[in-house]
């Protein structure tokens, strides 16, 4: 079980639940009762996360076959909130490209009085992140404009988790870039997301040295510790990286957010480790641990 829910970013409990409760999956078992998941089970239930973060009901999802879900997973045509999302990237990314920062500013406000926080974050926000980086490697964008685009997201992200109300007993979820990993973004897009299904995020920033993070879990009573990291790291920095992750789970639980395909997925064979290589895969970890309030 372990395995596959470090490969398809859901808890265990959700897992099962999905079985018990919707027959989405019939996982055979071992002589000793354990569940056997099959390579096509770990798939079926990869295409239903993906279902599923996209707004469908589990419930209306789970009977539906393979094909079936694979072709709502890629349907070609645009609803319209896809549409004028896209409208939306192009426009930023104009604004920031022409040095009109007031326009840039006008138009995230405008997206963000039009969605709650969690799909501001996840279908603007990101997306303009990436959009500007892209942006920016085929050369349209300087590293000023890249710049300045990422400190009005930064600004907006912040406002966001301001105005998010969390229960005092929420669970407290430490959210740090380890030291020399600049990119907070990321880090600051899964406080809101955390915020908003009832866990009280702890955002620590980008750079934080590894050594502070044990003392600073300790003393805020984090049940569960997330490392964000975006650029590709060196063997050295992989082994380090593995030692501050051991030492924490002594502690608590510890998540990874990272690209996929990324050197930190072999840090998910650790116990009390798991590895979150998509913004949906976060949300989902997320609300199980808010539930526990």
């Amino acid at each position: 079980m372990r395995v596959v829910s470090r490969r398809t970013g859901l808890s265990a409990d959700l897992i099962r639940a999905w079985e018990k409760r919707y027959q989405a999956i019939s996982p055979d078992r071992t002589d000793g009762n354990a569940r056997r998941y099959s390579q096509a089970e770990i798939q079926r239930l990869e295409l239903l996360r993906d279902v599923v973060a996209r707004g469908h009901a589990i419930s209306d999802m789970a009977k539906l076959p393979n094909e079936t879900l694979a072709a709502l997973l890629a349907e070609e045509l645009p609803s319209a909130a896809d549409t004028a999302t896209e409208e939306t990237l192009m426009a930023y990314v104009a604004a920031i490209e022409a040095w009109d920062l007031r326009e840039s500013q006008a138009i995230l406000s405008r997206a963000a009085a039009l969605r709650p926080p969690d799909a501001l974050a996840l279908e603007v926000l990101s997306p303009i992140l990436r959009a500007v980086g892209d942006s920016w490697q085929r050369g349209r964008l300087s590293v000023s404009q890249e710049h300045a685009a990422s400190a009005q997201v930064r600004g907006l992200l912040a406002t966001l988790l301001q105005t998010i109300s969390v229960d005092r007993g929420a669970p407290k979820l430490l959210i740090a870039a380890p030291e020399g990993h600049e990119h907070e973004l990321g880090g600051l897009i899964a406080a809101v997301l955390g915020a908003q299904v009832g866990v009280a995020p702890v955002y620590l920033g980008a750079n934080v040295p590894l050594a502070e993070l044990e003392s600073t879990l300790v003393r805020t009573g984090a049940e569960v510790v997330l490392l964000a990291v975006s650029r590709a790291i060196d063997d050295a920095e992989l082994a380090a990286l593995r030692t501050a992750v051991t030492q924490l789970t002594a502690h608590c639980a510890v998540w990874i957010g990272c690209p996929a395909g990324h050197a930190l997925e072999a840090l998910g064979a650790l116990d009390r480790v798991r590895v979150l290589t998509s913004l949906p895969a976060f949300q989902t970890a997320a609300l199980h641990l808010g539930r526990k309030a």
